[in-house]
Parts: structure tokens; C-alpha cells; sequence
């Protein structure tokens, strides 16, 4: 049951900082460029943003997901660094409790 209960926090720990980390992207790829017209990528190739002039001499920006896979190693890089860092605490919250015992016996 812990197992699951820290995969559980772990997927959403994840997916937190993986959306948090594509929005950020995206919004420093928007303020970063001076020129009107161009086309940049970020987090790993993993999200993109595109700025265009139309006819009517307006800008379009457009912004998205560029490559799924990208992103989804993103995620499970950080699912897997937030399980190992969860299993962490608790076995070293464990190892503070009996020493706590240990030393009142």
C-alpha cells in the first residue's frame, strides 16, 4: 500500500513540475525574442513557440507541443527522481525513529 501511495504522489508531483516547466517555457520563449517573425523551441524540443505577421499586419503567436516523447521523458525523469526521493525521506525518517528507540531503552 505505501508503494502505491508513493507512486501516487510521485505521478502527481510529476506531472506538476512537467506542466509548470512547459508553461514556463513557453512564456520565456515568448518574451525572450525581439524580432517579429520566428519560430523557437524548448525543454528538450519538447514545447515550441511561433510568432507570424498576418495580412492584415497583426501578430500571431501560436505555441504548443512540439514533440510528445520529449515531453513525456521529462515526466518520467521526474517521476522517477521523485519516487527515489520519496523512498529517501521515509527510509530515513524510519532510520531517525529507531534511533530515537535505541537510545531510550
Amino acid at each position: 500500500m505505501k508503494i502505491f501511495a508513493t507512486s501516487l504522489a510521485s505521478l502527481i508531483i510529476a506531472f506538476c513540475l512537467t506542466g509548470s516547466a512547459a508553461v514556463l517555457t513557453i512564456l520565456y520563449l515568448a518574451f525572450s525574442n525581439d524580432s517579429e517573425e520566428f519560430k523557437a523551441t524548448g525543454l528538450f524540443n519538447s514545447v515550441f513557440f511561433s510568432s507570424s505577421v498576418n495580412e492584415r499586419n497583426n501578430l500571431d503567436a501560436t505555441f504548443g507541443i512540439n514533440s510528445q516523447l520529449n515531453l513525456f521523458i521529462v515526466f518520467m525523469a521526474l517521476f522517477i527522481f521523485s519516487f527515489i526521493t520519496i523512498l529517501i525521506f521515509r527510509a530515513l525518517t524510519r532510520y531517525k525513529e529507531n534511533l530515537k528507540s535505541s537510545t531510550r531503552e
